[in-house]
């Protein structure tokens, strides 16, 4: 039994083959059909090549050469996640489409596979800004060295051909456009066809962000990957290096804002502490014009020395409750106005300082975002927001918490003094004037000097101002594609 069931299957394998060999024909005929089918398809799809860059986001540890000149609180904390949102925003993209002419592509036919020629064409197209956002396609064909014939508009096999010469504006039917020829080989170009493709930048916005790919090398360090794949190694190559120098572009603008609102901020206050200054000193010149000379030296004892240190108390707690109330007068007129906040002034402590940090980046990438027509909804926008919000409330109730404290410790130092000047009831009325005058004068003389000291100091880093991110390894445009 079981012999017959091995004899059965044996013959029924032989069978299998023997019928397999018979139709060899069958199958020999299809490996060349769907090899040529294969061969076909893969000579007619476009090459894809990828194009990396390494940065380095810069930040105090990397940056030595610039923290030496800035104080600790001039430096926010280095967020990759941060650089990366970005790098990846559509304006940014925008930019650098608009700036490497990436919109516009010029293909040459080899084959069956059109190749993107980008810089490499024989020709180019110029045009203006009224066209950023048009869309439309045209052949270009050498007719003999210098005569140009532009043909197939907008895939119309039958609209009318165009005869010109490169660098004359010439009217066609998508618009007027200005020819541009590199023949240092004229005879190389002849019957050589362009095809000439105008793309909207918005839509191009889309197309190169999702072929656009940025990683964090290692946790541990500010080092990013950045790569871009393209039909055209060269374009993707310029694509990358605008994409860093334009960034590089908005970041110092962003700085430069800051230090432009600090030094108004500054600006504003030294012209009032200096009329308030010299209008002190004017009264002092009168008491003392008065008083024959009468100088603080002649009060005598300890009640002058108990009154000396409790005014010095006081005098530093108006200053810094002085100091205070500006920062929050002008802070609360920032947030009404949706203006960026001065930092590093000094006039705050360093957690405010870095309140105020943080909101002004916050502010300048909302902005920013928000700034195209069609991000008014954009949860991003509206994520920053609130964010925006909570902060406004916290530095105001920090700002007021320590306005409050102030007031509770100049009032505690007053009642010392007034104790102490009780004691010195037999001190001229015109000594105890003078007094508090010298005092308001030294009060204001602290501020404005500390005032022209940040002055100076903001003024130093504005011409300073670095961009955030440093190329370490450049796109050269070279390489073998990676695709198909």
């Amino acid at each position: 039994m079981e012999n017959n069931i091995t004899d059965s299957k044996s013959i029924n394998i032989l069978d299998f083959l023997k019928y397999l060999l018979f139709h060899w024909k069958l199958f020999l005929l299809s490996l060349v059909i769907f090899v040529g089918y294969f061969y076909y398809d893969y000579s007619r799809t476009n090459f894809v090549y990828r194009q990396t860059e390494m940065v380095m986001i810069k930040s105090p540890e990397n940056s030595h050469s610039t923290s030496i000149t800035r104080s600790p609180s001039y430096f926010k904390t280095v967020s990759v996640y941060n650089e990366i949102l970005q790098l990846r925003s559509k304006e940014l993209m925008r930019n650098t489409i608009q700036r490497t002419n990436a919109d516009i592509s010029y293909k040459e036919k080899i084959g069956l596979r059109f190749e993107e020629l980008y810089t490499n064409s024989p020709v180019q197209i110029e045009l203006d800004s009224s066209y950023t956002n048009k869309n439309f396609t045209f052949d270009v064909e050498f007719l003999d060295n210098k005569q140009l014939r532009l043909f197939n508009f907008n895939g119309d096999k039958y609209s009318k051909d165009v005869l010109t010469t490169g660098g004359k504006i010439v009217k066609t039917p998508v618009g007027n456009i200005k020819i541009i020829t590199y023949n240092d080989s004229p005879e190389r170009n002849l019957s050589r066809v362009i095809h000439v493709t105008k793309s909207s930048v918005e839509s191009l916005v889309g197309y190169f962000l999702n072929n656009l790919n940025i990683v964090q090398i290692n946790e541990e360090a500010y080092l990013l990957n950045v790569s871009l794949d393209d039909s055209s190694p060269l374009r993707a190559a310029a694509m990358l290096r605008n994409l860093i120098l334009v960034y590089n572009e908005f970041t110092v603008e962003d700085k430069g804002l800051i230090a432009a609102n600090t030094t108004s901020f500054i600006k504003e206050r030294l012209a009032i502490i200096e009329q308030e200054l010299g209008g002190v000193e004017r009264e002092i010149q009168d008491l003392k014009t008065n008083n024959k000379g009468l100088a603080l030296t002649d009060l005598g004892g300890g009640y002058l020395n108990d009154i000396k240190r409790y005014e010095l108390q006081v005098d530093e707690t108006e200053a810094n409750l002085k100091l205070q109330q500006l920062m929050l007068d002008y802070v609360t007129k920032s947030f009404d106005e949706n203006n960026l906040i001065p930092s590093n002034t000094g006039l705050v402590d360093e957690k405010i300082e870095s309140i105020i940090t943080d909101y002004n980046t916050l502010l300048l990438r909302r902005n920013r975002l928000s700034s195209g027509t069609s991000n008014s909804s954009n949860p991003v926008v509206l994520d920053l927001n609130s964010t925006l919000a909570v902060m406004q409330d916290n530095l105001v109730r920090l700002l007021k918490n320590n306005i409050q404290g102030l007031q509770i410790k100049n009032k505690s130092y007053r009642q010392e003094e007034n104790l102490a000047k009780s004691k010195a009831l037999k001190v001229p009325e015109q000594e105890r004037i003078m007094l508090s005058v010298e005092r308001q004068q030294k009060v204001k003389e602290s501020l404005y000097i500390y005032l022209l000291n940040k002055r100076e100091e903001n003024a130093l880093n504005q011409a300073m101002t670095d961009d955030n991110l440093k190329v370490i390894d450049p796109a050269l445009g070279l390489g073998g594609p990676i695709a198909p």
